[in-house]
């Protein structure tokens, strides 16, 4: 059964401040719909717990323009408002307020509050118009390997053929000269390279090509 983390949230005029306190989270998987829906999974704890997190917000955000950071000790979110505005309240509805979300007092600013600076938080995580992208690129890397392989591939068999078809020849011109001259020498080292060249079918060519070089160094 999955366990709902603690959540902190605080505002500007045009934006919400969503801290999901979770430590050394895995597998971290948050989404943002711009009709305000927000969720989050994640693993975390040495038993490998599972925490969802599911929010109706307030109002309508671009989702195109949020951040999200997942760091060490938590998941930190800025949401951009759709529209400019202060909220009564993070959730939308008149339910009441899940236990585990709470105001973020140490980002929280009053709509008086002219000129609130926006807290400091290192948001060198990922974006949300981003992960579309990175998904594109790493199935663009990914077709390139593969052309790559199927390249390398292509050049060993193009070798490997053009190998067989030059030990043919040798072995025909081995064979033309042994008739004109009857070398007896040549006429082994034709038997066993058409022997070699039989053997290739069966994938079995190492005690052949030993052979071969032995007679050739003779």
């Amino acid at each position: 059964m999955s366990r709902h983390p603690e959540v902190k949230w605080a505002q500007r005029e045009d934006k919400v401040y969503i801290t999901v306190l979770l430590s050394d989270a895995k597998n971290a998987k948050v989404d943002l719909q711009p009709d305000g829906v927000f969720t989050l999974s994640a693993t975390a704890g040495t038993d490998g717990n599972t925490y969802e997190v599911k929010l109706n917000l307030h109002d309508k955000v671009n989702e195109k323009e949020s951040k999200i950071n997942i760091g060490e000790r938590n998941i930190f979110c800025v949401v951009e408002k759709a529209e400019k505005g202060w909220w009564k309240k993070l959730l939308s509805g008149d339910a009441k307020t899940p236990h585990y979300v709470k105001v973020d007092w140490d980002k929280w600013a009053d709509e008086d509050d002219e000129g609130a600076a926006a807290p400091n938080v290192d948001l060198g995580g990922m974006d949300f118009s981003s992960l579309c992208l990175d998904l594109l690129r790493i199935l663009v890397a990914w077709e390139a390997w593969v052309v790559w392989a199927a390249w390398e591939v292509w050049v060993v068999w193009a070798a490997w053929e053009a190998w067989v078809v030059w030990a043919a020849w040798m072995a025909w011109m081995n064979l033309t000269i042994v008739m004109k001259n009857k070398n007896p020498k040549r006429l082994e080292m034709s038997k066993r390279l058409l022997k070699f060249l039989q053997r290739l079918k069966q994938k079995q060519p190492r005690e052949d090509i030993f052979d071969l070089v032995s007679l050739a160094l003779a």
